[in-house]
C-alpha cells in the first residue's frame, strides 16, 4: 500500500478554492502535491518514492478517470461533517502503463503530518478476474440464448435455480418465473 499526503493552506480556510502544497516550503500553488510516498510505490508503479514527492498525483490518474477522482477527492476534502471515501482509478507507471488502484481517504487531517492521507492498493489482478468473469458471462448468455436446448443453473444444493435461458418457456409451456418450482430430473409435462 503507498500512502499519499497533501496540505491545504489558508486559502482553503477562508473559503476560497482549495490550494493543496508538498509542505517542502515551495508556494502552494498545486492542488493534490505527493508530500509523502511510501516504499510501496516502487513495487507497485516502479517510482521511487522521492521521483513522485513534489508532483501532483492527479497528473498520474488515466483521462478516463480524472473527473471522478478529483471529485472524490474534492467532496472529501470540503464536507462539512466527516467523510470518508473509496475510489477506483487507474494510476500511470513508470514505464507508462496503468495499475488499478483503489484509494481510502477522508476528510480528518492528521496533525502530525500536517495534512490528509490517501491509502491506495494495487486491485489490477481483481478489476482484470471481474472483467474476465462479466465476458464469460456474456458469451454465456450469448449461447443461452442461442440454443433451443433448456440450460438451467442451480445453487450448490441444488434447490434454487439461479439461471434458465428462453429455451425454457418453448419446452415447459412456462413462463421462466415458474423454473424454481420443476424437478431438474424429471421430465418436461409436454
Amino acid at each position: 500500500m503507498y500512502l499519499i499526503r497533501v496540505r491545504y493552506d489558508a486559502h482553503f480556510a477562508a473559503g476560497r478554492s482549495p490550494r493543496l502544497h508538498s509542505g517542502q516550503g515551495r508556494p502552494p500553488d498545486a492542488e493534490g502535491d505527493y508530500t509523502y510516498v511510501n516504499a510501496a510505490a516502487k513495487h507497485i508503479l516502479g517510482f521511487d518514492p522521492t521521483e513522485l514527492v513534489g508532483t501532483n498525483a492527479f497528473e498520474y490518474v488515466h483521462s478516463e478517470d480524472i473527473t471522478h477522482v478529483r471529485t472524490a477527492f474534492e467532496q472529501t476534502i470540503t464536507a462539512d461533517s466527516f467523510t470518508e471515501t473509496a475510489v477506483r482509478y487507474r494510476h500511470r507507471t513508470d514505464d507508462g502503463a496503468y495499475v488499478w488502484l483503489a484509494s481510502r481517504m477522508s476528510n480528518v487531517t492528521d496533525q502530525a503530518i500536517d495534512g490528509y492521507v490517501v491509502s491506495s492498493r494495487d486491485i489490477s489482478d481483481r478489476v482484470a478476474a471481474e472483467r474476465e468473469r462479466w465476458e464469460v458471462t456474456e458469451r454465456f448468455h450469448e449461447l443461452a440464448s442461442a440454443t433451443d436446448d433448456v440450460l438451467w443453473m442451480f445453487d450448490q444444493g441444488w434447490t434454487e435455480v439461479l439461471f434458465v435461458n428462453p429455451a425454457f418457456e418453448a419446452v415447459y409451456r412456462e413462463s421462466k418465473a415458474s423454473a424454481s418450482g420443476l424437478d431438474p430430473e424429471g421430465e418436461a409435462d409436454t
